[in-house]
């Protein structure tokens, strides 16, 4: 990526763009943007995820974005869910991250698993801004 992001970027374009996923992760965070922001955002609902192996000891590694009707069809696995909670989701590929960005997937379908990891506290309730790779 540091050497030839413009190689990186159209790679991604020509073979993952808009394909679609099967992962598992854990939960590190979920965002709801605020209601009044929310005509900025196509998908209002951000879900950090964590995965193993991880690519930052401290910060989530992508983030899977829901619309309102996918809000509405899985909010009750999402209630379900705890910080380090294992869940699968299905996705698409919306972007590739960088040192910059999280790597950006549209969220699908999700279902909670058996399992956790522990999220040290301090980590998801840091002021850092997370940047959506578009």
């Amino acid at each position: 990526m540091l050497k030839n992001s413009f190689r990186v970027s159209q790679v991604f374009k020509d073979k993952y763009k808009d394909k679609e996923v099967t992962w598992d992760g854990y939960l590190f965070k979920f965002i709801e943007i605020d209601p009044r922001h929310r005509w900025h955002y196509a998908h209002p609902f951000l879900i950090l995820t964590k995965m193993i192996p991880s690519e930052s000891e401290a910060h989530a590694d992508l983030i899977i974005s829901l619309d309102t009707y996918e809000m509405k069809q899985y909010e009750e696995v999402l209630k379900s869910l705890k910080i380090g909670d294992h869940f699968r989701f299905n996705a698409t590929l919306s972007a590739h991250g960088d040192e910059n960005k999280l790597h950006h997937l549209h969220g699908v379908d999700l279902e909670k698993l058996e399992g956790s990891i522990e999220i040290s506290p301090h980590a998801h309730n840091t002021n850092i801004r997370y940047n959506i790779a578009n």
